[in-house]
């Protein structure tokens, strides 16, 4: 009987972590200009901190969308990440308000650069290097 128990009790907690896990981790979607990209939402520190890490590539048309509660200045570093991004700081308004292109810093480099906004800044999207035909002022529409 209460092998019974926890299989059941087992199977409940895993089905609420698969749960939790989507709603924090939704996959939506960004348009800027004419060009539309999936995107994976990090809305937690934990997640934020955790990035684009330890990936080998990032399908062209997929990127990373940052959340911070709310518009400031924000850093970002490559530590750990393998592949060339374009950080792109985002204001409460959806308008681009700097891009920089970051380059990879791997495991076995001791200080990353870091990449700062010349302005504040309530969410970053991070997408392959060269991939996106925008300026700072361009607007940013999200698509459900």
């Amino acid at each position: 009987m209460q092998k019974i128990v926890l299989v059941i009790l087992a199977i409940f907690l895993m089905s609420c972590s698969d749960e939790g896990s989507a709603e924090t981790n939704p996959f939506e979607r960004v348009k800027i200009n004419d060009q539309v990209f999936e995107i994976i939402v990090r809305d937690t520190p934990e997640e934020r901190a955790e990035g684009l890490m330890y990936r080998s590539e990032l399908p062209e048309n997929e990127g990373m969308w940052f959340v911070f509660d709310q518009e400031v200045p924000s850093t970002f570093w490559m530590k750990n990440t393998l592949i060339p991004l374009d950080i792109i700081w985002i204001n409460s308004s959806y308008e681009i308000v700097d891009i920089a292109a970051a380059e990879p810093c791997p495991v076995t480099v001791e200080q990353c650069p870091l990449y700062g906004s010349k302005a504040p800044a309530q969410y970053v999207l991070e997408l392959n290097q060269s991939v996106l035909k925008a300026e700072i002022g361009d607007s940013v529409t999200l698509l459900r």
